[in-house]
């Protein structure tokens, strides 16, 4: 499936960084992913530094990105700096129906969701998982 989304990783001074993932966007698709295999820290950003990727894996060596897999070295796949997360309330894209956020400080994952009314809610990921049924 292709269905978007972005992945941040919140950092304890407020700054925000983040990809775009390509594929599997949907909630027990990254958002599950996610959840379940990125609680660390480094291992997070390590994530992000590979730049935008085309599809999230379970660990990093079985994510696709852009640039180490593809050698798709355009500006663009590099990752994004936000200098604090009211920025990501701002996203226009309406393409983009989840963002994911992981907060260093409270080790917890959040997804943006975007209502009825096309303004982001955010929500504690494992609520939302637990909601839609998302675990097995």
């Amino acid at each position: 499936m292709s269905l978007k989304s972005y992945i941040y990783m919140k950092e304890n001074t407020g700054m925000v960084k983040g990809v775009y993932c390509h594929r599997n966007g949907e909630l027990d698709g990254v958002g599950q992913c996610l959840y379940e295999n990125y609680h660390d820290d480094k291992k997070l950003a390590e994530l992000i530094g590979l730049g935008n990727l085309a599809e999230l894996g379970d660990s990093l060596e079985e994510t696709v990105a852009y640039i180490r897999d593809r050698h798709e070295y355009y500006s663009e796949n590099q990752a994004i700096e936000y200098q604090n997360e009211a920025e990501i309330y701002q996203m226009k894209d309406y393409f983009i129906p989840y963002q994911y956020l992981y907060d260093v400080e409270t080790f917890m994952w959040y997804v943006f969701i975007r209502n009825e009314k096309g303004i982001w809610e955010k929500h504690e990921l494992y609520d939302v998982l637990v909601q839609e049924e998302a675990f097995e």
